[in-house]
């Protein structure tokens, strides 16, 4: 196999975008890989992710042709990787056309990239088609590709991406990489094992969507009016075909990053395939993680989050095995930052922020192995008391699962009650089993029935089950492997199939969770009621003239409705601004002259270019086509405006008090207050929170200029607008710029804000706290509420003042000073209660009764709390070498008595079964362990009896023995 040409893989992403653009596409940037305004996908994860609104029609696209490397990641495959091919994080080259050009030029151009631009054997490039797409097989065929070299395929086709939507055939350009020469690849063709999609010997490169109908809900298919193409190839595989080398590790995306792991584990790639699985999951895991954190990914234990950490993990695991000394991802994540960075600016701009976070993970996770560990431990120690619980409860469970129709809630409520295991941790596993089969199963009963049934059989006692395996795999990071090794030294063995058919289960879940499913019903509705767009007109209007096109009540178009109904209003014009950018929707009125009088209390935008109003009427009717005046609360708009632009001041104050990390990762704007939660792995310092306060009140105080435009999407970026993953953007967008001659604040954002900064009054904290790992929150008031804030703290500090008798300035060190004494009288306090303490046990100790070589102790004592009742106790057992003792004590009107036995006696005296037979005596119960046992009861006043009763009993049995 001969290529005619080297390139390097930025040189190969350049040449493709740049193709394109010769052939009139436009370049759109790659999106972050949290998706847009896409609650459908937890990750982006092809090249037209963030174009679906395109396709389906929802909104317009910037232009026609556009052309991208976007960035991508399956969570799917990060179990496979590992191996040669696999990857999570990869960029997928693209072209696209939305109504314009179709499959001739999508093959044409194709076909011309592959061969003149990156210099790939024409001999050695094969295509499939779909069975039934006979118009792409005939291009193919006037291209010059002889038909022996086009195979057809029925799954040659994608979508619809949901129950519908768009859909249409594909057809693949794979390249043959074996030893046959061109003059055999006609009789090779005949065999059935050979060619493309059956044969290792082919890579598939590039996949060209031809989306040209509309699949309905009840099965038919209808043509677009207008067909697009949507394409993807992987940089990776095809740097490695143009590279020519066996896989994409070998390519210069990996060298530098392969080099490091060598010099910091001591070991060569391409040395042994135990050593080279563990190199390649490291050099994966820490590339993808570096671009998840660099687009505000934060490690958690759930969404997207939860596949980060699971990554870093993986990564580390395999660092152990190598002996990497920890922390080592950050010097790794610097080489692809170094590789990467010049083309995703935001890995060089987010730098100190992902080295952090990699630093603060891999320190958790050091934590969590022996956090593990102690926990496997403990589920060992209990295998006999949870086989009897399982015991008594499987006649329960078999009742349950009988019933023709049982619900969920009895078996959840079984479990939680059972409480099973360490803090009711296998309950509380097999919930989420019971939970995992509901939302994966389709015959959801007959699947819960046999779940049970197996967990019913299950040996406990002799086995650490697959739950509680993959609890410690998938929570915790624990490897199955390490959980083996310390199962079987205590000769328990693991369920591997049933952690395998879990985690399983679980891959399954995060399968169907990343699969688009747009929920086409309500635009369908719009549509069904003749409605396509509102015109806001709320940037520059809170009243206008507007048109009654649509009434929903219950959810159901109507066209009228009467006093007292709940209803939703769509008007042709509104100037209410629906709910978007973290701001709340707004509230107001609509009136039709003096008849009728409706409510808003709310406003959405459920579909792109559609507004609708939440109301009730209060007074007359309304019906379609009337014309209303619709009024937004204006003190209510006010308000909110003030906070909206508060927010963007904040968010450019906190970017330059503590670094371009910084990220919004989502806000709340209402009329009282604001709520920002952004991407930073430290509590602020009182100083950092004072800093960023004192900045945005000097940006208020310049009354500086509040700036709207309308620009494209693309303009926007280039100019340096931020935009907020979550929000969803058109190709024509708005901006809103805070500057004095210099940019302080640019922003897409379609929300309202003041006209000068000014206008905000003032801006105050309130609160700066974590809302998860790596992600803090800051609220704060602007305006009459800030104002209303220092009103009511200046009366706090006035009433301090005059409590402890000081001016204002010096509460501070007042309080200090009171604090200072507080602890001085404690710590004499304790001293004094030790010293009382000790001679309380001297005193005890010394009434002590020996009975041969052990030590019998008893005494009713006055304490505060069970815990120095215990503490002396155990300071009396550390005392004697073998003997038993009983204290007792009135603890808040009730009896409390402890029992203690040194471990030589246990096979003679057990704890728990001498306070089961002394508390009835004190009317109480107890229990414990054979060295330490409790009670409490309800007679205090007959401590001392029991007391007798344990003295007399224990001197019995020290007599005989």
């Amino acid at each position: 196999m001969t290529i005619n040409k080297y390139l390097s893989s930025d040189e190969i992403r350049d040449s493709f975008l740049n193709y394109f653009v010769k052939k009139k596409h436009i370049t759109h940037p790659s999106s972050s890989l949290i998706p847009a305004n896409d609650p459908t996908l937890l990750l982006t994860n092809s090249g037209m992710a963030q174009f679906k609104s395109y396709f389906s029609g929802e909104s317009k696209p910037p232009k026609p042709r556009i052309t991208t490397s976007q960035k991508c990641f399956r969570s799917t495959d990060i179990d496979e990787v590992g191996d040669n091919t696999h990857l999570t994080l990869f960029e997928m080259l693209g072209n696209f056309s939305f109504g314009d050009y179709f499959k001739e030029e999508a093959c044409k151009w194709g076909l011309e990239l592959l061969i003149n631009e990156f210099g790939l054997e024409e001999n050695r490039i094969f295509a499939t088609v779909h069975s039934d797409d006979s118009e792409a097989k005939k291009i193919w065929l006037n291209l010059g590709m002889p038909e022996h070299k086009i195979f057809s395929f029925d799954d040659n086709w994608w979508g619809p991406a949901g129950l519908e939507g768009p859909c249409g055939p594909c057809s693949e350009l794979h390249y043959y990489t074996g030893d046959l020469l061109p003059n055999d690849y006609k009789s090779a063709s005949k065999n059935k094992s050979w060619g493309p999609n059956v044969s290792d010997e082919f890579l598939e490169l590039y996949n060209l969507v031809f989306t040209q109908f509309y699949h309905h809900l009840d099965g038919r298919k209808t043509e677009l009016p207008k067909k697009n193409i949507d394409t993807g190839m992987g940089l990776e595989r095809l740097t490695s075909v143009i590279q020519q080398v066996d896989s994409c590790y070998d390519t210069d995306l990996f060298t530098e990053i392969i080099e490091k792991i060598e010099n910091l584990s001591g070991i060569q790639w391409k040395k042994s395939k135990s050593s080279d699985k563990a190199i390649i999951i490291i050099a994966e895991h820490v590339r993808s993680a570096t671009f998840l954190i660099g687009d505000g990914v934060i490690p958690e234990n759930t969404g997207r989050g939860y596949i980060l950490r699971r990554i870093i993990r993986r990564a580390m695991r395999y660092g152990m095995t190598l002996k990497i000394k920890a922390p080592f991802m950050g010097l790794i994540a610097e080489e692809v930052i170094r590789k990467m960075g010049h083309h995703y600016s935001e890995l060089i701009e987010n730098k100190p922020f992902i080295l952090k976070v990699l630093e603060v993970e891999e320190t958790k996770f050091s934590s969590t192995l022996q956090q593990g560990n102690t926990l496997l431990k403990t589920l060992i120690k209990d295998r006999n008391l949870i086989q009897e619980k399982f015991d008594q409860i499987n006649k329960n469970l078999i009742k349950i699962i009988s019933k023709e129709n049982f619900k969920d809630k009895e078996l959840f409520d079984l479990f939680e009650k059972s409480k099973i295991g360490p803090e009711s941790l296998i309950s509380n596993l097999i919930n989420k089993a019971i939970d995992l089969e509901k939302h994966i199963a389709k015959e959801k009963n007959d699947q819960l029935k046999l779940l049970i049934k197996n967990i019913t059989k299950l040996n406990w006692k002799n086995n650490i089950s697959g739950f509680e395996v993959a609890y410690l795999y998938d929570t915790l990071g624990f490897p199955a492997e390490v959980t083996s090794e310390i199962a079987e030294e205590s000769n328990l063995k693991i369920d591997l199939d049933e952690f395998n058919n879990i985690m399983e289960k679980l891959k399954l879940r995060a399968k169907s969770s990343s699969q688009f499913k747009g929920d086409l019903s309500l635009q369908r509705l719009f549509e069904e009621m003749g409605i396509s767009e509102t015109t806001f007109q709320g940037h520059n209007n809170l009243k206008t003239d507007s048109l009654v096109i649509g009434i929903l009540k219950n959810d159901k178009p109507t066209k009228k409705a009467n006093s007292g109904d709940e209803i939703k209003i769509i008007l042709n014009q509104t100037p209410f601004y629906p709910e978007g950018g973290g701001q709340v929707g707004d509230s107001g009125k609509i009136l039709q002259e003096k008849s009728t009088k409706i409510t808003i209390s709310d406003t959405q935008s459920p579909v792109s270019g559609i507004i609708v109003h939440d109301g009730k009427i209060i007074e007359g009717s309304l019906k379609i086509g009337d014309n209303v005046n619709a009024e937004v609360d204006i003190l209510s708009r006010e308000k909110s405006k003030r906070n909206h632009t508060g927010t963007h001041i904040l968010h450019a104050a906190l970017r330059q008090v503590l670094g371009k990390h910084v990220r919004q990762q989502g806000s709340l704007v209402a009329p009282e207050r604001l709520r920002f939660d952004f991407t930073h792995v430290k509590k602020l310092t009182e100083n950092e929170i004072n800093e960023v306060q004192n900045l945005v009140n000097e940006k208020i105080r310049l009354n500086l200029p509040v700036h709207k435009h309308i620009t494209s999407y693309n303009e926007a970026i280039e100019s340096g607008a931020l935009a907020f993953f979550g929000d969803k953007y058109d190709h024509e967008v708005r901006t809103v710029e805070i500057s004095n001659g210099s940019k302080f604040s640019y922003e897409l954002c379609g929300g309202t804000h003041c006209n000068y900064t000014g206008d905000i009054g003032s801006f105050y904290i309130i609160s700066e706290s974590s809302i998860a790992s790596g992600v803090r929150r800051i609220e704060a008031v602007t305006g009459v509420n800030a104002e209303k804030l220092a009103t009511n703290h200046l009366s706090i500090l006035n009433s301090l003042s005059s409590s402890l008798n000081v001016p204002i300035s010096e509460i501070k060190n007042k309080i200090n000073d009171i604090t200072n004494e507080i602890e001085k009288l404690n710590k004499n306090y304790n001293k004094l209660e030790n010293k009382i303490h000790s001679e309380n046990i001297l005193d005890i100790e010394k009434t002590s009764i020996k009975i041969g070589n052990s030590t019998l102790v008893s005494s009713v004592l006055d304490v505060p709390n069970q815990e120095l009742l215990r503490q002396t106790g155990d300071q009396i057992k550390n005392n004697i070498k073998s003997g038993a003792i009983c204290l007792g004590s009135n603890i808040e009107g009730k009896a409390t008595l402890i029992i203690m036995v040194t471990k030589d006696l246990t096979n003679k005296i057990n704890a728990k079964e001498l306070i089961q037979s002394i508390s009835p005596i004190i009317n109480g119960g107890g229990g414990g362990r054979e060295e330490l046992a409790q009670a409490g009861g309800k007679n205090p006043e007959k401590l001392t009896e029991a007391i007798k009763t344990f003295e007399k009993i224990v001197k019995n049995i020290l007599s005989t023995n």
